[in-house]
């Protein structure tokens, strides 16, 4: 506005609770692409004086800004806000310079500012009135077109609307300024004079060669006790000249009064066809626009998000880059710090640690039977293999192997040697000497007997006499092998031939060790018999061997186990690695006679072995990331390589503590490393994308403006990362949920290291950089340096703004990739219903090691045994429950899914009907006759073996009756099962045949592949749970960080597409639904969501029409988002050549992961959204609506252009 005798005046602004300025122009002029936009910071007041109110202050910083935007070359647009600190302020006073800026900003700023409009009576001229439109004025050759939205660009009928918004203006000669703008000489100008709220956008500049040009904000005013607020936002013609006077209003009046008041003093001749005229031309469209820029609560939540997001990373950059070295320092503190977290490091390899939940029957079985039923014997199995070996030459080798186990001798700690006579597990032996005296004996008491037939000898003599041999007996280590047939005689073996291996092999049943019947054929594999039936070769032959634990001497630190929870004493933990140390040597050996072998402790050796092995892969991986992050992040010249930032960019991976570290782990430094990675490229290609004139800010601006942008993205993908694995960590599977747990504080680890640590190197780099010292060597500094011209090309962002940016928003490619988008999920749908569930403990041994070569044997050569297990009861009343085991044991028998009972209670009623008379089976009894008959029983020569099935309240005394039995169990095999669907059958049976019996105390069964059993129980659910609630937490985190629902539809989209194509890879590729493929799909919707959120943040940034959006967000997000997938790969990609089942596993899903996910990523959420993409964010949701003052003096040079600005007060005068 200007007063009537045309000098310029500026209004005076009253804010008791304003904070900042902000001031945001738009550029137009030589410079490539869209017109740029940025925005410039007045934050601080003038220091106060004693002769300077707060007014003055505020009018002194406004007269600033309009020097600056006059003098800016190539500025055509300029917006400027009052924003108070508080909304709702009470006696607060504000206007708003709103020139060529949207109406949502109108609206935001009239919905939390009261304005109130005063004046003091002066002789002022006030009859003033309005101008009609003027059409043939409103297209100039300095007028300019900024930031159209797609409905206007889109939309040919309201083009000559559209032009209505550009900035018209003339160049005006110096010092004819006040002239042209003078009320004499353009009478019309005096139309608007008694708008209320008009802001005088174009105040006349003396010396100035340009004319900022507005629109008209006019507030509609209402009377509201003694104030005058503002009710709506609407918007008027542009205005083309600077002169406006004042309107009059006056305290107390209603508001018809004020609105009458106004439109007395309107020349409606003028006024009205303008009215009219844009009711006619405008009004859908003003509607529309205005629906569309109301803020509803997501937006609300955008904005607050959003822009605290980017104020704080903006000011957090600035204080890094201050302080670099404090913030190094801090992050080497903080990690020297969490490696006192490997004090705790331990290995778990015990399958009911990791794979199994914690309240299933299995767990509470094992743990009832460590507390109640402790091992007392460890299993070492020895495989031989030969297309024949019944052949003497192999029995022969047998015995020498035999004889080299027995002279292994190892030192406990108290210095004494020990062999397997010391160790090994011991039964009476009625073999060897023993056998001949009882030979003898029964000669002479029944002479009509054959004595080399054998028979049970207690049943024969008198119990005293049979007790008097018996505890003459001398015990032996128990094997089974085939080398009992001829009772371990070296004599023997050395005149042994093929013929007498065969005779043996047919006609022998009873051990010559321990004489007791034994059924050798079970211990041959590939067995070939004649047409007669008789064996006549066997392809494996299998030796067992049992050893002692001395609970005693048990050493909790050497439990490394096959799976089960047996503890070890350290003697026969140091004897079991010299087994397989000797086994493994297989030199001196027939090379035609293969040996395979499994001690008790080889599953956890292997599986260490397998860990610590797989480092090589991991040392590999890392050194290929790095080597290419430094292609990627440098240039080649010696100044702009990057050799010490790529070497920080992901130092938290090997300082974070991970206790209980298990095969699953193994995998978390190239994860750890591979997110880091890709947070970094995000923050380097952000500094890359500073335009010019920034670039000419201060260092630390400079890195404050690169990490808004930047810290907004890696906080979005590192929130829904940390949200899907956070949400993993609450399934029932301890390793999923450790590994999920850790995954999840690791990467909020790397968040923080990015953003501190990293930063702070690549500020240092940057200095670096620009003081144009060596990349290696900081302390040479090159004279006169100038970049090659090969070395400034980015080649990866050229392509995808030249390349495929413009290729793949053709029309014809967007039908192209739609259609191959449906085609894929198609064909993956169909492959998920291929995709089979089954999970096995073996897996995880490596193929190539020595157990996983025996396991594979035993399955082939002895399928029909089937998996072995044993059946736990408790301190049950056993005289009175006798009946309910008999007839468990018979309805175990008669299961189609069982095989073999190897039941204790069938013999003792055998043997209590030969002894006694009595039939005892299904009857209840006496509890001191049952006590006999099982003393009777366990000390007979076909009961001694069951001696270590029973456990009893005291030790056992031949010839008397036993104390109380407080647990037993017995032996069981299931046949051979096809897939987990049988194996969940078998053991649902099992479990209802042990409940249906109903018994006193503890009941339950246990085998070793139970634990993957009870796992596949529950795989199934828990990955469909697991999924389910990270798909949701990343929508969820994406709807409140995108704040857009469409778009965080979009993104949830395509991870659900990649998640069903990496699925189907997985039946393609031969892998199962199991624990670590659950790990790898919560893993694979964490990594996906990185590429897609990226992309669907970066498209709701930029303004343009649809494809123009695209275009940019491939141009500027695409190098890092490729790059990111890509080093990701990367990293993973030695874990191809291991033989592990988890780090295959890892890298086959991985592999889809980066395949399908930068597929639907970068190929179709582009498409997707240039076609139905949402609107873009408002300007008030891009935060830099609060900038310093600093950081726009540091570009420009002061201001030498004067401009006479003076202020008008308007009062309203109180009615009566």
């Amino acid at each position: 506005m200007v007063k009537a005798d045309g000098e310029p005046y500026c209004v005076r602004l009253y804010c008791r609770f304003l904070r900042v300025f902000s001031i945001t122009r738009y550029q137009h002029g030589p410079l490539d692409g869209p017109a740029p936009k940025i925005t410039v910071r007045l934050k601080d007041f003038q220091p106060k004086t004693e002769d300077s109110s707060r007014s003055e202050r505020l009018s002194h910083l406004i007269k600033r800004a309009l020097q600056w935007c006059a003098e800016t070359p190539y500025i055509s647009v300029l917006n400027l806000q009052v924003v108070p600190l508080r909304a709702g302020a009470e006696n607060t006073v504000a206007s708003t310079w709103l020139l060529e800026s949207p109406g949502h900003i109108a609206n935001k700023f009239s919905s939390f500012v009261r304005v109130i409009y005063t004046s003091e009576a002066s002789g002022e001229a006030d009859d003033m009135s309005p101008s009609p439109p003027d059409n043939a004025q409103e297209s100039s050759d300095s007028a300019i077109e900024v930031e159209k939205g797609d409905d206007e660009k889109e939309e040919d009928d309201e083009k000559e609307e559209d032009d209505e918004s550009k900035v018209d203006g003339e160049v005006q000669p110096d010092g004819d300024s006040g002239e042209a703008n003078s009320p004499a000489k353009n009478d019309s100008s005096k139309a608007d004079a008694n708008l209320p709220g008009v802001v005088s956008a174009g105040p006349t500049l003396a010396k100035s060669s340009q004319v900022i040009h507005c629109k008209t904000f006019i507030p509609n005013l209402v009377s509201s006790g003694n104030e005058v607020r503002p009710e709506e936002t609407r918007w008027a013609r542009p205005v083309r000249n600077a002169e406006q006077s004042h309107g009059r209003f006056q305290l107390g009046r209603s508001s018809s009064q004020l609105h009458l008041e106004w439109l007395r003093d309107v020349d409606f001749v003028s006024f009205l066809p303008a009215v009219f005229w844009r009711l006619a031309k405008g009004r859908a469209k003003k509607e529309r626009m205005r629906g569309r820029d109301q803020r509803n609560c997501l937006g609300r939540v955008s904005e607050a998000v959003t822009g605290s997001l980017e104020r704080f990373f903006y000011r957090h950059g600035k204080n890094v880059a201050s302080h670099p070295l404090r913030y190094i320092g801090g992050c080497f503190a903080v990690t020297a710090l969490s490696c006192v977290g490997f004090l705790n490091f331990r290995m778990e390899h015990r399958p009911e640690k990791l794979w199994i939940p914690q309240d299933s029957d299995y767990v509470q079985t094992l743990a009832w039977r460590d507390e109640n039923f402790p091992s007392v014997h460890r299993v070492e199995l020895v495989l031989f293999e030969a297309d024949n070996v019944l052949r003497a030459e192999y029995v022969k080798e047998m015995f020498s192997l035999h004889q080299d186990i027995r002279k292994i001798v190892v030192t406990n700690d108290q210095g004494q040697n020990l062999t397997q006579e010391d160790l090994c597990f011991k039964v009476p032996a009625l073999g060897g000497d023993t056998r001949q005296e009882l030979r003898r004996v029964k000669a002479q008491m029944f002479p009509g007997r054959d004595p080399n037939n054998d028979f049970d000898w207690s049943l024969e003599f008198d119990k005293s006499i049979y007790y008097q041999f018996y505890s003459r007996m001398p015990l032996e280590c128990l094997e089974l092998s085939i080398l009992e047939m001829w009772g371990y005689d070296e004599a023997v073996f050395e005149a042994l031939t093929d013929e007498d291996v065969l005779l043996a092999i047919n006609t022998v049943n009873i051990s010559s060790t321990y004489s007791h019947p034994v059924d050798f054929h079970k211990l041959l594999g590939g067995v070939e018999q004649n047409a007669s039936g008789h064996i006549t070769g066997a392809k494996t032959a299998l030796t067992q061997i049992l050893m002692h634990v001395n609970r005693s001497e048990i050493d909790l630190s050497n439990s490394n186990n096959a799976g089960l929870s047996e503890e070890v004493n350290p003697s026969l933990f140091a004897w079991e690695g010299e087994f397989i140390r000797l086994l493994r040597n297989q030199s001196g050996r027939p090379q035609d006679l293969g040996i395979f072998f499994q001690s008790h402790r080889s599953f956890g050796e292997v599986s260490s072995e397998t860990v610590f092995g797989d480092v090589t892969f991991l040392i590999i991986g890392n050194v290929m990331l790095f080597i290419y992050v430094q292609v990627m992040l440098g240039k080649f010249n010696g100044v702009e390589k990057r050799p010490r930032t790529w070497r920080w960019a992901c130092p938290s991976a090997c300082a974070l503590p991970w206790p209980a570290y298990s095969p699953v782990h193994s995998i978390l430094p190239l994860l750890m490393l591979g997110l880091g990675v890709d947070d970094m490229f995000v923050i380097v290609q952000s500094w890359h994308n500073l335009k010019p004139q920034e670039r000419k800010l201060k260092m630390q601006t400079k890195i404050g403006r690169a990490l808004r942008h930047a810290g907004v993205a890696i906080t979005v993908t590192s929130l829904t990362d940390f949200a899907a694995f956070a949400i993993g960590a609450s399934t029932v599977l301890p390793a999923l949920r450790s590994f999920c747990l850790y995954s999840a504080l690791g990467i909020a680890a790397l968040y923080v290291l990015q953003a501190t640590f990293f930063v702070a190197w690549f500020a240092l780099d940057q200095t670096r950089l620009e003081e144009q010292r060596d990349g290696l060597i900081w302390c040479y500094k090159y004279k006169d340096w100038a970049p090659n011209k090969c070395s400034q090309y980015d080649l990866c962002q050229l392509f995808f703004d030249k390349i495929y940016g413009k290729f793949l928003l053709k029309n014809p490619v967007k039908v192209a990739v739609i259609l191959s988008t449906v085609v894929l999920t198609g064909a993956s749908i169909w492959g998920v219903t291929n995709l089979r569930q089954e999970f096995d403990p073996v897996l995880f041994i490596p193929q190539s090691s020595y157990l996983f070569k025996f396991l594979s044997r035993i399955l082939h050569y002895y399928p029909e045994a089937g998996e072995r297990g044993t059946l736990y009861l408790g301190a049950l009343d056993y005289s009175q429950e006798f009946p309910k085991i008999g007839q468990l044991s018979t309805q175990m028998k008669e299961n189609e899914y069982i095989s073999f009972v190897d039941s204790w209670y069938d013999l003792m009623v055998t043997y209590t009907m030969q002894d006694t008379g009595i039939d005892i089976g299904g009857k209840a009894m006496n509890e001191t006759f049952f006590r006999e008959i099982m003393s009777a029983f366990l000390f007979s020569p076909s009961g001694s073996r069951f001696q270590t099935y029973f456990h009893f309240d005291g030790n056992l005394t031949i010839g008397k009756p036993t104390p109380q039995l407080l647990a037993c169990k017995f032996d069981y095999n299931h046949r051979t099962l096809n897939g987990s669907a049988e194996q969940i059958i078998a053991l649902d049976q099992l479990k209802g045949l042990i409940k249906d019996q109903n018994f006193s105390d503890f009941a339950g069964a246990i085998a070793f592949n139970y634990a993957g059993w009870e796992t596949d129980m529950i795989i199934g659910t828990e990955l469909i749970r697991n999924v389910s609630l990270a798909m949701v937490a990343v929508f969820i985190m994406t709807l409140l960080l995108l704040s857009n629902f469409i778009t965080s539809l979009y993104v949830l989209l395509c991870v659900s597409l990649t998640l069903v194509d990496v699925m189907a890879l997985m039946s393609w590729w031969d892998l199962t639904i199991d624990i670590i493929s659950c790990i790898n799909l919560v893993l694979c919707i964490g990594l996906c969501v990185d590429y897609s959120a990226h992309i669907g943040l970066h498209f709701m940034q930029v303004k343009g029409t649809r494809n123009e959006r695209a275009h940019t967000t491939l141009h500027e997000m695409g190098p890092p988002v490729i790059n990111g997938a890509f080093s990701t790969f990367l990293s993973f990609a030695p874990l191809v050549f291991s033989d592990s089942h988890v780090f295959l596993s890892f890298f086959k899903i991985f592999f889809g992961t980066c395949l399908f996910g930068v597929f639907h990523g970068l190929t179709f959420l582009p498409v997707l959204l240039s076609l139905i993409g949402p609107a873009p964010y408002n300007d008030t949701l891009i935060a830099m609506s609060q900038v310093d003052e600093a950081d726009k003096s540091e570009a420009h040079t002061k201001c030498s252009i004067e401009m006479k600005v003076e202020e008008t007060t308007y009062t309203i005068a109180s009615g009566d």
